[in-house]
């Protein structure tokens, strides 16, 4: 789970984000579908591939 409050940053330090909630999420199932992706590609090849799944 990944929780974060950028309030401190934005209060102290004047921050501002660069990149929207929605792009943020997009970017992660993009590199979450690439892992998966040669991970099948790996199985199907006859290799062991790490499991990354959240117990």
């Amino acid at each position: 789970m990944l929780i974060g409050d950028p309030t401190k940053a934005k209060e102290k330090l004047g921050w501002v984000p660069s990149h929207t909630l929605q792009q943020i999420v997009n970017e992660m199932v993009d590199a979450d579908l690439a892992l998966f992706s040669k991970d099948k590609y790996l199985k199907e090849g006859g290799h062991s591939v790490i499991n990354y799944h959240e117990t």
